[in-house]
């Protein structure tokens, strides 16, 4: 296991002590909100302008709020189950 990123809740932690909201390299503040936000605001983005440090974070993220949301669903999917 690589030393930046930790297993709880698979979150991406950079290995320097920075903002996890901005990236000094590329100078880009992370995505956030809904599917659609981040959609629309990393298409407005030029796409040299993207390391693939900041890339990978935008992955990280997405799929840790995916796995969230796949978690409750199931959760919410079985208390409604007939046993």
């Amino acid at each position: 296991m690589r030393s930046d990123i930790r297993s709880s809740h698979l979150s991406y932690v950079p290995s320097r002590k920075v903002d996890p909201m901005y990236d000094v390299t590329s100078g880009l503040e992370d995505l956030f909100g809904t599917v659609d936000d981040r959609q629309k605001r990393l298409a407005a983005l030029p796409a040299e302008s993207l390391s693939a440090e900041w890339l990978r974070r935008q992955l990280d993220s997405a799929l840790d709020a995916w796995a969230v949301t796949q978690t409750e669903a199931d959760i919410a999917r079985e208390s409604h189950a007939d046993y």
